[in-house]
């Protein structure tokens, strides 16, 4: 079992749209006070969640097969129409073709997969939430970009920063950071002892090269894969 507040970090530009979830949620069938959400509103959130980990460091195989068990077991009874809007409104209409069309593709009975596309072999060497090294290179390009002028910091400067992430950053962790940036220092101190001493799981040499190793083809390939599946690049 795998325990989440919230599938979306709060600089996600959708985060905002799925805050009332509850509101939006159906009493249950012989229940008073338990609720569920919508099969939409369900489909919606986990493509949004693929979504999310899609654009960081990529998805495996795993989330290919949930979205087939999900689709073939209800497909018939969605309703289409508030699919297409809400797709629309979150930016995702091309993700979910591209979904939908590879797990069929992949697990429809009597279906021949003789060769798979650049989407597909992204995914197939990706693991079940894509690729330590990407999503370090992915996040380590967003910072790098100052999103008031544009320019980007250099590779050495962006190399410290990323050891002190900023304050957005930070309070997707600790949200206390978010009420009082005074402690953003005091969050540094948090996450370096809770990796050092509870995690242990710091690897200083991997660290130290999926920070400093990936060149500028990298990024246009990881940037390529992600406007094919219609997600802006800036």
């Amino acid at each position: 079992i795998e325990m989440h507040r919230s599938l979306l970090k709060k600089n996600n530009k959708n985060y905002s749209l799925l805050e009332n979830q509850l509101e939006k949620a159906k009493v249950r069938d012989g229940y008073s006070y338990s609720k569920e959400m919508t099969l939409e509103d369900y489909y919606i959130y986990m493509l949004l969640h693929s979504a999310k980990h899609f654009s960081e460091g990529g998805i495996g195989i795993r989330m290919i097969a949930d979205e087939y068990v999900f689709y073939k077991k209800y497909s018939d009874q969605l309703n289409q129409k508030y699919l297409s809007e809400q797709f629309e409104k979150l930016g995702i209409t091309l993700f979910e073709k591209k979904l939908r069309d590879i797990s069929l593709k992949w697990f429809s009975k009597g279906s021949e997969v003789k060769d798979f596309d650049d989407v597909e072999e992204y995914i197939l060497l990706s693991m079940t939430l894509g690729r330590v090294d990407v999503a370090v290179m992915s996040e380590m390009e967003r910072q790098r970009v100052n999103t008031k002028t544009g320019r980007k910091k250099s590779r050495f400067a962006n190399f410290i920063s990323s050891l002190f992430p900023n304050k957005s950053y930070m309070a997707n962790k600790y949200p206390f950071v978010e009420k009082m940036p005074i402690l953003l220092p005091y969050s540094w101190a948090c996450m370096w002892c809770r990796r050092i001493f509870i995690d242990r799981n710091i690897d200083i040499k991997k660290g130290f090269n999926n920070r400093t190793s990936y060149t500028d083809d990298d990024v246009s390939y990881f940037n390529y894969i992600q406007t094919e599946v219609g997600f802006d690049v800036k």
